[in-house]
């Protein structure tokens, strides 16, 4: 049995010992001793410049990250829909620009693009002072040539839903009906909402929606009930 010794025990030391100083990469960064000044390499006034320097955009980013120009102009079309999100409609159409006018936009990123102009134009004219005076967003997309069926549906429907808003009863059931016809080929599920919104407008210009046998074989996905070859 080992013996214990009843003496007194030395105080426990809780003096930290002295690190070594601190480097970032290799020996160059070292920090120099206390009392000499601290010299700026152009290197890092680079860096320091650099990361006071504005945030990037996502075209930066896409250049950096080594991205092909359809796969920039993808991170530049979710950069333009967070904008939106956001409610900064300059911000948005700015960048929805860019794409637009890109050779290297493909049909389907100018077709979602499109759209998404459509929704900030929506935006645009809820936020101005003057509603009636804002330019009809199918004058604005004008210039960038053809996008497709939808997107040229989309901008019919949205004029419309202003056009009622502001209590303008002339061109609404006309915007719709041109917009139901840009969607004749397409499936029951893009044209039914636009076919409720022409009858919803309808009630509420005070006119009574007509059933209309060619609209709703047009919009439903049931087909129509078989003609008797027989007379009643």
């Amino acid at each position: 049995m080992a013996a214990t010794s009843s003496g007194p025990q030395p105080a426990q030391s809780w003096t930290l010992a002295r690190s070594p100083p601190l480097r970032a990469r290799g020996d160059r960064h070292e920090l120099p001793p206390a009392g000499r000044p601290v010299r700026s390499s152009p290197t890092s006034s680079r860096r320091s410049a650099a990361r006071c320097a504005p945030r990037p955009s996502a075209r930066c980013f896409g250049e950096e990250l080594g991205l092909s120009p359809v796969d920039q102009l993808e991170l530049r079309l979710a950069e333009a829909e967070a904008w939106l999100d956001a409610g900064r409609v300059d911000e948005t159409e700015t960048r929805l620009a860019a794409i637009l006018r890109a050779v290297e936009a493909t049909t389907v990123l100018k077709e979602r693009a499109g759209l998404t102009w459509v929704a900030a134009w929506q935006l645009a004219w809820k936020q101005a002072e003057k509603p009636a005076e804002v330019e009809e967003v199918a004058a604005q997309l004008k210039p960038f040539g053809e996008l497709g069926a939808k997107v040229a549906a989309r901008a019919h429907t949205a004029e419309a839903r202003r056009q009622l808003a502001l209590k303008a009863k002339d061109g609404v059931l006309q915007h719709y009906d041109q917009a139901l016809a840009l969607l004749a080929n397409a499936k029951p599920g893009e044209r039914v909402p636009v076919y409720t919104l022409r009858m919803l407008a309808m009630e509420e210009l005070g006119q009574k929606p007509r059933r209309s046998r060619r609209g709703c074989r047009r919009t439903s996905a049931i087909p129509p009930p078989p003609r008797s070859s027989t007379p009643p």
